[in-house]
């Protein structure tokens, strides 16, 4: 996957994924790489978890339907 200068994560588009919207739209949270691609930033990852509790930052959240035989979209909430 080639970097394309999303504005969060790594090529993440939070217009299409209500998950990635609430990371980073709504709570605010910082991704790991900035818009040229180069991470870490300053205060990465769930910082802000807002009204939410128990928010597992171990596991990815299988959010989708699959996708392809190998995997289905998913949302790690340690780093977006």
């Amino acid at each position: 996957m080639a970097f394309e200068g999303t504005d969060c994560g790594y090529n993440v588009d939070t217009s299409t994924g209500e998950m990635a919207s609430l990371f980073y739209d709504t709570l605010g949270n910082i991704a790991f790489y900035d818009t040229s691609g180069n991470g870490p930033q300053a205060g990465w990852g769930l910082a802000n978890s807002g009204p939410f509790t128990n928010i597992q930052t171990i596991t990815t959240y299988w959010y989708s339907t699959e996708e392809s035989p190998n995997g289905a979209w998913g949302m790690d909430f340690r780093d977006g």
